[in-house]
């Protein structure tokens, strides 16, 4: 399985204050699994998503 985090922010509310999406690429694009304000906190989430067996996902 292939993840990607990208940066989320909104540009009407509160521009300053961004967030990270964890996302799941697929063959019909990607698909938002996750959101947090930490970098580190995705990071770790993506990290146990990669660690898992096949079969479990």
């Amino acid at each position: 399985m292939t993840y990607a985090i990208h940066p989320v922010w909104s540009t009407t509310q509160q521009p300053q204050l961004m967030r990270y999406g964890l996302y799941k690429i697929g063959a019909d694009g990607e698909q938002e699994i996750a959101q947090a304000c930490c970098l580190e906190s995705i990071e770790a989430l993506r990290q146990q998503l990669l660690q898992r067996p096949l079969s479990e996902g």
